[in-house]
């Protein structure tokens, strides 16, 4: 018999069996990802799980996202591009679908319950009958971003030979300059990085993550090695730094920085190269580029690389506000431009308490 429940905290081994049995699955479906939101921002964890009869075949981890500014939602899940159920695929399509539909119901319970004004399912995985499931709940489909995928798979020279000729010539010049590629693996070193996350947010205009956010990212991540942070290195300066994460046959690009002084250096074109090196030597198949609005800077970056571009869904619920936070709407592009001029101190102390009401 399906049933569905919500459960205890101390369940992240088994959920973590569910993940990797759930072949569309993510790295950030893990257990891992859900405590560092929470031990950072607070957020109330709810993982819903369902049985058939004692044997856990899917389940959902949501984060309850409260703001006075942005309302309050149902996120599965922040600061990420992927979320949403997952299923066992091992059992029969039919209990797949029991399956799907009783999360469905049970997080539209918790909605109500809480009051929430939205619902968001991120880019969930492909499970055999999703969208005509959520559709059939009321759940819309907008897509606001894209992917690239890399094929690691391939020979290191084929992927070297597919490069445009000037990315080729920017990763050579940038050895021949002298930067080298560091990884970070004391607190001292990530302080640094996370002073040129702070830097790169400030000129972008965006509110920053807590420095407490890329610690705990840290301790429990990196230890496990289930992340690389790595910088690019000038003189001995950091001018630039990438973190990525990996599970199964995937490396996800998570977060960039660059000192803008020295971009002319290519600091992150060397990143990426070493990430793809490394990532094809250990024997993963993609490099997922995280995601991306087309027509910007990083979305040209992005595709230089020759991925397959690949469109991220959003499933939405709406039950009172009837629009999320939009970096591109016109009141947060003015917002961004006057985050820009606020002096770094203030920005450390303010960007947290923001961001953790937006959630991207």
């Amino acid at each position: 018999m399906i049933k569905v429940e919500i459960a205890e905290p101390g369940v992240s081994e088994e959920w973590n069996i569910l993940v990797k049995q759930s072949v569309d699955s993510t790295f950030y479906h893990l257990w891992e990802w859900s405590r560092i939101l929470s031990l950072t921002y607070g957020y109330p964890r709810i993982c819903l799980q369902v049985r058939d009869g004692e044997t856990l075949i899917g389940g959902l981890l949501l984060m309850h996202v409260k703001s006075k500014i942005f309302g309050s939602r149902l996120v599965s899940l922040p600061f990420c591009e992927y979320g949403g159920p997952i299923i066992d695929s091992s059992i029969d399509s039919s209990v797949m679908r029991l399956s799907l539909s009783a999360i469905i119901k049970a997080i539209n319970k918790l909605a109500k319950k809480f009051g929430v004004d939205s619902i968001e399912l991120r880019n969930p995985p492909l499970l055999p009958f999703i969208s005509e499931t959520l559709f059939s709940y009321g759940y819309s489909k907008p897509q606001r971003y894209v992917t690239f995928r890399l094929n690691l798979a391939k020979p290191l020279d084929q992927i070297w030979d597919a490069l445009r000729r000037d990315r080729r010539r920017t990763i050579q010049g940038a050895v021949e300059s002298g930067l080298i590629v560091d990884e970070v693996q004391t607190y001292t070193q990530l302080k640094a990085y996370y002073e040129l996350y702070l830097k790169t947010q400030i000129e972008h205009g965006s509110p920053p993550n807590s420095y407490s956010f890329f610690e705990t990212i840290f301790d429990l991540l990196y230890l496990k090695k289930m992340c690389k942070i790595l910088v690019a290195k000038y003189q001995s300066r950091i001018i630039g730094g990438t973190i990525i994460f990996y599970y199964k046959d995937t490396v996800y690009w998570w977060n960039g920085v660059i000192d803008d002084k020295y971009r002319h250096l290519g600091p992150t074109d060397l990143l990426v190269w070493e990430i793809i090196e490394w990532g094809a030597k250990n024997n993963f198949k993609i490099l997922d580029f995280g995601r991306t609005r087309i027509n910007t800077t990083i979305y040209s970056f992005k595709k230089g690389w020759g991925g397959q571009k690949t469109p991220l869904y959003n499933y939405l619920y709406f039950l009172k506000r009837k629009e999320l936070p939009d970096p591109t709407q016109k009141k947060y592009v003015y917002l961004s431009r006057i985050w820009s001029l606020i002096p770094t101190i203030l920005t450390q102390r303010l960007g947290p308490r923001i961001i953790k009401g937006i959630a991207l």
